[in-house]
């Protein structure tokens, strides 16, 4: 494209294309004249007409200094919200708090053994694989319990039934109706009688009586033995000096006496009070659930009770712990929250342990009514823990996905408990 930018060229071709006659001249016809386009066309523009009119555009020119002004513009729109962050890097472990003072001695500790047997309702000894036998069917007047070491599948058990000591308490239930069992104190500790274990019994309570070749459930809850008293503790500071008193009448110096003896130690002062709870800390992450094994035994520690259960009988426990976070419990009928059991069970027993001695009653419902009715309520009664069967309940077979709610009925001065629910899979 040849662009000519001679301008007075084109401005004389178009004044000359485009004059007037004068006013004496006659009136004459117009004769249209050429466009401007055709007029830069004949001075030598090579193009469209568009590229002539944009030809006609002079350069841009350069941007001027902005403007001053004192009066601030309108705010503009608020922008969109951007995206979260990423979550900031966890803060470090703040420094370890001060050692706690000792608290007091607890209780001896226990422990559950739970076994499967038939029972075979023959009065003397031995046992066959598998059975146990008493020296008589009715349970009251029963003294003796001979048991195999061998039990139902199997297993032996001799090690787990020779903790059985004096005092110990032995559990007998029908492992299909939990209204017919037996509870008998050791007056003996358990002897190994080859292959199977002899116990001498005391009757303590129960109901009805075992039927023979029915299957069974055996429990042991084994009492250990007191430790030895620990170490005496070290001697406390000094206490303070006492204020000078007032200075008496100078006597006469006396005659240098014999030394004395050591003074006997005094006695020890009361154990302090106990400091206010911490601050409870943050929640950890869910950790990962046990799976049921195929064989072997299993141990659980729960508030100071150890409880050694066979998998392959498929035991487990449900409950719950109730913090009043340094205050005492509030119990009233009060909802301590829910738990749903995946399986169809029976209820064989509950404990109860609590921060301290005290008082407190719980009861257990599924749809708002009580599965205990008159029977025997999990309680405390100036006792820091107490475990028991499940005498007279009025439900104490659950159904699949059974929802449990865990109601304190009363307390007084506890103010940590736990409550556990021991159950027996039917599936």
């Amino acid at each position: 494209m040849i662009v000519t930018k001679d301008y007075n060229k084109i401005k004389q071709s178009l004044e000359k294309s485009c004059e007037c006659p004068s006013p004496t001249t006659p009136p004459q016809h117009s004769i249209e004249g050429d466009s401007a386009y055709e007029v830069a066309v004949d001075n030598g523009f090579v193009g469209t007409e568009e590229e002539w009119l944009e030809s006609l555009k002079g350069e841009k020119g350069e941007q001027g200094e902005p403007g001053i002004s004192d009066i601030p513009g309108p705010p503009g729109p608020q922008g969109e919200q951007g995206e979260k962050g990423d979550k900031g890097d966890q803060g470090e472990i703040g420094p370890q708090g001060p050692q706690g003072n000792t608290g007091p001695q607890g209780a001896r500790g226990e422990s559950i053994s739970l076994f499967e047997y038939t029972y075979n309702d023959t009065n003397v000894a031995p046992p066959a694989t598998g059975t146990f036998r008493s020296n008589n069917d009715d349970a009251p007047s029963s003294t003796i319990i001979w048991i195999h070491k061998l039990d139902f599948e199997g297993i032996d058990r001799k090690a787990f039934l020779l903790i059985g000591l004096e005092g110990s308490i032995f559990y007998v239930q029908d492992i299909n109706d939990s209204d017919i069992y037996a509870e008998y104190k050791l007056t003996a500790d358990a002897i190994d009688s080859g292959n199977y274990v002899t116990m001498h019994l005391d009757y303590q309570e129960g109901n009805g009586d075992l039927i023979g070749n029915n299957r069974c459930i055996l429990g042991i809850f084994a009492v250990g033995e007191q430790g030895p008293a620990g170490p005496q503790g070290p001697i406390g500071p000094q206490g303070p000096v006492g204020a000078t008193g007032a200075q008496g009448v100078k006597g006469d110096k006396g005659d240098k006496g014999d030394k004395g003896d050591q003074g006997i130690q005094g006695i020890q002062g009361p154990q302090g009070i106990q400091g206010p709870a911490g601050a409870t800390g943050a929640a950890g992450e869910d950790g990962a659930g046990f799976v049921d094994g195929d064989h072997g035994d299993m141990i659980i520690s729960d508030n100071g009770m150890t409880i050694l259960l066979d998998q392959n009988l498929k035991y487990d426990s449900k409950g719950v712990s109730v913090d009043g976070m340094g205050s005492v419990i509030v119990a009233s009928n009060t909802s301590y929250g829910f738990s749903i059991i995946p399986f169809p069970c029976n209820i064989l027993g509950w404990d109860v342990t609590a921060d301290i001695a005290g008082n407190i009653v719980f009861d257990v419902k599924v749809g708002g009514v009580s599965i205990i009715g008159a029977g025997n309520k999990p309680t405390l009664s100036a006792q820091q823990s107490n475990a028991a069967n499940i005498a007279g309940w009025a439900t104490p077979s659950l159904p699949l996905n059974a929802k449990l709610e865990f109601i304190a009925v009363s307390a007084a001065t506890v103010t940590r408990v736990t409550l556990t629910l021991y159950l027996f899979r039917l599936t």
